[in-house]
């Protein structure tokens, strides 16, 4: 498991993300994505895949769009980086809640800032 992976899943027991890691996307066009996380309800209808390689989606991102999936491009964090939870609550908040509203965190921070 690499270090972004990791992360992603520190921030899942702590903010009750449901993720997937590993997540493989086959398009209709038959591209296959590989996400290393996908982060149901935020962002896109059917969540955020993280992928850590700006070509693996660049090219395929109106398709992927389409599908109902938003995408994040991430670098593999070095191995001395930790988990910020502050800064995972930011980027959360900044893609915003697309689950059921009843289900939505109190911790996600409006557009002003505020929880």
């Amino acid at each position: 498991m690499n270090k972004l992976v990791e992360i992603w899943k520190t921030a899942a027991e702590d903010l009750g993300l449901d993720i997937h890691e590993g997540f493989i996307l086959k398009l209709p066009s038959g591209v296959q994505i590989n996400a290393e996380v996908l982060v149901k309800n935020f962002g896109a209808h059917k969540g955020m895949l993280i992928i850590s390689r700006s070509k693996e989606v660049w090219d395929f991102r109106n398709e992927l769009t389409d599908q109902g999936f938003g995408f994040s491009v991430m670098s593999i964090p070095g191995e001395n980086e930790v988990y910020d939870r502050d800064g995972k609550i930011n980027v959360l908040s900044d893609w915003g809640w697309s689950g059921p509203p009843e289900e939505k965190p109190t911790w996600i921070k409006d557009e002003l800032g505020l929880e």
